[in-house]
């Protein structure tokens, strides 16, 4: 069974065809390999009732998924608690420009 690709193999694959010559038939069999694997998956195009399913199942555990519950939590919180008039609301800047205009003691 062949495993699916990742952000950095295909990343990887790219680089390696981009040094080879144009035309070769190394990179022409990378990229058709690339082509393939970005391609719709079979299951969408011959039975998209049973895409819907897995869909709507993966869509329900991940919000009743209580990790991504708690972590929606921990940056509601975080963003209620960053300073307003620091750039992008980030504390350690905040911090880092006080410690300037002290002397850095």
């Amino acid at each position: 069974m062949a495993r699916t690709l990742t952000a950095t193999d295909r990343s990887a694959l790219i680089r390696l065809a981009s040094t080879l010559e144009k035309g070769s038939p190394e990179r022409r069999a990378i990229l058709a390999g690339l082509e393939k694997s970005a391609r719709m998956p079979s299951m969408v195009l011959n039975d998209p009732e049973a895409y819907l399913r897995w869909a709507r199942k993966t869509w329900e555990y991940n919000v009743n998924n209580p990790r991504l519950k708690f972590d929606a939590a921990v940056e509601k919180t975080r963003k209620k608690n960053r300073l307003p008039d620091t750039p992008e609301g980030r504390a350690e800047a905040a911090y880092h420009e006080i410690m300037l205009l002290q002397g850095g003691r």
